[in-house]
């Protein structure tokens, strides 16, 4: 995982610190922690120095705002979300890219899925 292997001490001080701004968002407040929430990841990929990927990433946080809109974030999930980020953040600290990206890949399944449930819940209750 390129960011990780490029990142630089302020960097990773700045997705600390995006992360404490998450962990004090109140859990009913999705909006508010969805688009910081982007910030974070946005700043672990910026990292990547792949400018193109860069802005293709950035787009489809802008097409899953949509999706949040209809399907915002569970109380419950957010914790959730918080511990993956801690998890993320330990493994920068360590100077691990792979488990870097094994976490990171585990953290944005989880997300797919829960809009996922999301839809089917909703969809299901429509009928």
């Amino acid at each position: 995982f390129k960011a990780a292997q490029e990142m630089s001490n302020d960097s990773l001080r700045e997705l600390i610190e995006i992360n404490e701004r998450l962990k004090k968002v109140p859990r009913s407040y999705s909006s508010e922690y969805f688009m910081i929430n982007k910030e974070f990841h946005l700043k672990l990929y910026e990292n990547s120095g792949w400018s193109f990927l860069y802005r293709i990433i950035e787009q489809l946080w802008d097409q899953i705002r949509l999706y949040r809109l209809f399907y915002p974030f569970e109380p419950e999930d957010i914790e959730v979300y918080l511990h993956d980020h801690e998890k993320i953040l330990n493994a920068l600290k360590s100077g691990k890219p792979d488990e870097v990206q094994k976490r990171l890949v585990s953290h944005l399944k989880k997300g797919f899925q829960n809009i996922m449930k999301l839809h089917k819940q909703k969809i299901g209750s429509k009928e």
